[in-house]
């Protein structure tokens, strides 16, 4: 099974095992309109106020333009 992949790295969510309650990144891929938007979030749950914090990493627009055969066929 093939593994989604962007630019920056494989599609993971990600935890620091060294604390009870670590924090986390999760990477997000949305489709809206004809482009794909690449969020990643991360939270620290063990601060005192923990807050969510969003980061838009890229977004790609679906066309033949950004089609790139050679990738296509990796997968």
């Amino acid at each position: 099974m093939p593994k989604p992949l962007y630019k920056e790295g494989f599609l993971t969510i990600c935890t620091n095992a060294e604390h009870n309650t670590p924090p986390a990144k999760a990477t997000v891929v949305t489709f809206i309109y004809g482009k794909v938007r690449i969020v990643q979030a991360t939270c620290n749950p063990s601060e005192a106020h923990p807050t969510l914090n969003l980061m838009l990493r890229a977004i790609y627009s679906l066309g033949r333009d950004n089609y790139d055969k050679k990738v296509a066929l990796m997968f």
